[in-house]
């Protein structure tokens, strides 16, 4: 019983540690869905999100993300089978709309996940019904309010999602990879206030082993 005492100790401090690294490499989304489950982070540290995974039955049971490096990270419960979607080469996840199940007139569970991708291809993840905007089902509400579309703006890049989840996936929305802030340098650059130089910070394409092409954000004098 100690020792699985222990073991448990070390895993949450190991998740712990994992939550503050990520925490750190991205700015979360207002997130939107329904009240249950834990908070969930899953990034490609420093990269931009390829595809998206899910397992799926009578709605969205799990949901993670694909990096340009093949990794995956995956969140919620273990029922439903896998799918995944990823973008063309050169293209990256640029928002996702979703929508959820409903408790009364409330979000309660993940019921669908449309993704899109920078240069237009998309794809629906649904669990019957479709990526709808009125609930197929609204029994004697509306329908409206269970869909959410989250995204960045033009300076950012999706580089993980973010939300709550236990044996489903309750809550949801993308982390942005924002510009990093401008160090202050005394090489060459852009002078700031004071005479501080301040480097020049873009967008760079970088490929990956397998040849896809993604951008990482830097801050040096080689931006154009």
């Amino acid at each position: 019983m100690t020792v699985l005492r222990r073991s448990i100790v070390s895993i949450v401090l190991f998740l712990a540690a994992i939550s503050v690294a990520i925490a750190e490499d991205g700015e979360p989304n207002p997130i939107f869905g329904g009240p249950g489950g834990g908070p969930f982070t899953l990034v490609c540290p420093s990269e931009v999100v390829q595809g998206v995974t899910i397992r799926s039955g009578t709605w969205i049971d799990a949901i993670g993300v694909i990096c340009p490096s093949g990794k995956k990270a995956l969140t919620g419960g273990n029922g439903g089978s896998a799918h995944d979607f990823s973008c063309p080469p050169s293209q990256y996840v640029s928002s996702i709309k979703y929508g959820f199940t409903r408790d009364g007139s409330k979000p309660k569970f993940l019921d669908y996940v449309e993704v899109h991708c920078t240069g237009g291809a998309s794809h629906c993840f649904d669990s019957g019904d479709k990526c709808w905007d009125r609930h197929p089902n609204p029994g004697p509400y509306d329908g409206t309010g269970l869909t959410n579309v989250s995204t960045c703006t033009s300076s950012q890049r999706i580089n993980g999602l973010t939300g709550r989840s236990g044996a489903y996936v309750d809550a949801l929305a993308v982390q942005c990879y924002p510009p990093r802030p401008k160090p202050a340098s005394t090489g060459t650059g852009t002078s700031g206030a004071g005479g501080t130089s301040q480097p020049k910070c873009c967008w760079r394409p970088q490929a990956d082993a397998t040849g896809a092409i993604f951008s990482t954000y830097h801050c040096d004098n080689a931006c154009p």
